[in-house]
């Protein structure tokens, strides 16, 4: 980007600001008016999408010559972000003399709710490929009306020690139980529910240390409501305390305080800390190694996590050892060493970007953060009325009606979070057809988090699946709606990995793990010339949306099929589906194909016969191989037809014909 060689003459300040008496024609005193700048180029783009999801902005590239000597002259600004890069150079190289092709970056964001950030980069020596980049955010102690102070926000710092902050959730909890009247905020304002958790973690009534020592598990068998927290966290592969059949009695009397991992203690210590005695930590509060008490508790997930008071979302933290209350990046301050009018700040606050898009993407995008990427905490935190993240750099807030971070800036921008996109409380007002979509986009998406037991796949999802189950869906089968089965089989997975043991029918996304994706929406089954003629699977506990018995699922459906074998394209070298007289279909498979695969023969239902889907892309056909008792059909992958290749072949006469068939798929 260029500048204009000559600075522009003042133009009258806009209403409400003073303008400095000179325009430095370096800096441009970040005036939006004086900038030549480009929208949104590569490079930066990335970088403002990863901190602040969405926003163009103006993009000011200085060169380091210029910088210094504006710096030395009269420009407040430049001399501050120059002393920024001195000090830079000297903590993260050996002083100037040790960095090479030097850049400077102003970016004015369009948005005035969003920060400007500043951005230095160079080369640690002549010949490195790759350049050093350091990204600030700057801001200002209080409001200015003067150029280029107004051009900046107001910086609201975030305490390094995070234990100092715990007040600004205590604000975001009262408000929300006072104020909200959106949604599930409305339907869980602290007031007695019809059910509860079987138990609760006690925190004892002391108002000091010796808490630790009244630690215990209580029973809630016969108590009205109790207001509790609840803990959203990753177990991690160490070994950590748990109840179980053996030392049940022995919790319920006493928890031992030395036993507690790192991130149930700060948990306990922040529940404390806002007035609450009673937390759900689902190692303690289930006995582990009793099925049927692990099977109810699973099956009144969406319930424990919905009427908790509020969720702690152990967001940064990979395992139960890791804590939640870490110091985080704090804001160092540069004196505005060039003050001029009584109306410019003293001083100039920068920081690190702190990394808002964790929690303002889709669920099947938030794979930065550990709590993200396991596959039971995505029910945990839709089911959530309110959910405080301790993420790595503050604590951030969600809820039905309000998103705010410590920082601010989620609050200044509205932003809206998958909490609020996902509130269920709208369930009640969507169409059959929507309610199946919002499911189906919830499911690809979690099937691609992480699990320790392929055998929970189900049971993870039942909480949701209880809040979504409804006489439009039909009944539920294996992570499917019966209403919508059709549709729903027809999914791809790139990636896969196949699960360890049985969780359920192959033609249920549940068998595998990866990404999954499908080429059109979710529609009812009488949208297809398949017709579905019967369906079941046998529960393997008390849980209806849980685990099912292995070899129990099954669908049996009339549709339209045609014999084909599995062969390798020419060009590619990709397994592909020939189906006569010599129409070759793409393969996605469902897992690997193996070499003794090639040549054998497998049975395509086109679910739709030969018309493509609502995208117009495709013609889609489950592919299916005889299942070892040689009596029913496995699928093994999905195969799609080129609507352009499908016409191509009809006009030189090579006719797919297709046959109905009675067929049932296990």
């Amino acid at each position: 980007m260029a500048l204009s060689p000559q600075p522009p003459a003042p133009a009258p300040a806009p209403s409400g600001r003073q303008s400095v008496t000179k325009p430095c024609p370096v800096c441009h005193n970040i005036d939006r008016s004086r900038i030549i700048y480009w929208k949104g180029g590569p490079t930066r783009h990335r970088m403002f999408k990863r901190y602040y999801q969405t926003s163009d902005y103006h993009s000011l590239k200085i060169p380091l010559n210029d910088l210094k000597f504006s710096a030395s002259r009269e420009c407040p600004l430049c001399a501050i972000v120059f002393d920024i890069f001195r000090w830079l150079a000297r903590v993260r190289a050996a002083g100037l003399n040790a960095i090479y092709e030097a850049k400077v970056e102003l970016c004015v964001p369009f948005n005035s709710h969003y920060p400007v950030v500043l951005t230095y980069s160079w080369l640690p020596a002549p010949e490195a490929p790759i350049p050093r980049q350091y990204d600030f955010q700057i801001s200002v102690p209080s409001k200015s009306n003067t150029l280029p102070w107004s051009t900046m926000n107001v910086g609201q710092q975030v305490p390094k020690d995070p234990w100092l902050g715990r007040f600004r959730p205590a604000t975001w909890l009262r408000e929300c139980l006072q104020h909200h009247h959106r949604g599930s905020c409305k339907t869980n304002s602290g007031q007695a529910t019809s059910s509860m958790p079987k138990r609760l973690l006690f925190l004892g009534n002391s108002n000091d240390d010796s808490f630790q020592h009244q630690l215990k598990l209580a029973d809630t068998f016969d108590s009205k409501h109790i207001p509790y927290v609840a803990l959203s966290y990753c177990w991690g592969a160490s070994k950590h305390i748990i109840t179980k059949s053996a030392n049940y009695d022995q919790h319920l009397h006493n928890i031992s305080w030395s036993a507690i991992p790192a991130t149930y203690r700060d948990a306990i210590k922040f529940t404390r800390a806002l007035g609450y005695r009673y937390l759900w930590i689902d190692a303690l509060c289930i006995i582990q190694d009793d099925k049927q008490d692990w099977s109810h508790e699973a099956a009144h997930m969406a319930d424990i996590y919905s009427d908790a008071i509020l969720v702690i979302s152990a967001a940064n933290a990979t395992h139960v050892g890791f804590g939640l209350l870490h110091e985080r990046p704090g804001w160092r301050q540069f004196k505005n060493r060039l003050k001029k009018g009584h109306d410019d700040p003293t001083h100039l606050l920068i920081q690190e970007p702190v990394v808002h898009s964790n929690v303002l993407g889709d669920p099947a995008l938030e794979g930065t953060l550990p709590l993200f990427r396991r596959a039971w905490t995505l029910q945990e935190r839709i089911l959530a009325t309110r959910l405080v993240h301790f993420a790595a750099g503050e604590m951030i807030w969600e809820c039905a009606t309000m998103c705010a971070c410590e920082c601010g800036h989620l609050q200044a921008t509205k932003a809206v979070t998958s909490r609020q996109r996902y509130d269920l409380s709208s369930l009640d007002r969507m169409s059959d057809k929507e309610r199946a979509n919002l499911w189906d986009g919830l499911a690809l998406s979690y099937q691609n988090r992480l699990i320790t037991k392929d055998q929970d796949r189900l049971s993870a999802l039942s909480g949701l699946a209880h809040r979504f189950q409804s006489d439009g869906l039909g009944h539920y089968l294996a992570g499917l709606w019966s209403k919508f089965a059709i549709s729903m089989m027809l999914w791809e997975v790139r990636q896969g990995r196949p699960a360890t043991e049985y969780v359920a029918p192959s033609w249920s996304w549940a068998t595998v793990q990866g990404r999954l994706k499908r080429n059109d929406s979710i529609e009812p089954n009488s949208r297809f010339r398949a017709k579905l003629l019967d369906s079941g699977c046998t529960r393997a506990t008390d849980d209806p949306y849980g685990a099912i018995i292995p070899g129990s699922g099954f669908v049996k459906l009339s549709s339209p099929c045609a014999d084909a074998t599995i062969v390798r394209n020419v060009r590619s070298g990709h397994p592909a589906i020939l189906l006569p007289p010599a129409i070759q279909a793409f393969l996605q498979s469902d897992n690997e194909v193996e070499a003794s695969q090639i040549g054998a023969t497998v049975k395509c239902l086109f679910p739709r016969g030969l018309e493509t889907g609502p995208s117009g892309r495709y013609v889609e056909a489950l592919v299916l191989t005889l299942s070892k008792n040689m009596e029913h059909y496995q699928r093994i992958g999905i195969a799609h037809i080129n609507k352009h290749s499908l016409r191509d072949h009809q006009e030189r006469g090579h006719d797919l014909r297709l046959i109905s068939q009675t067929i049932t798929i296990v």
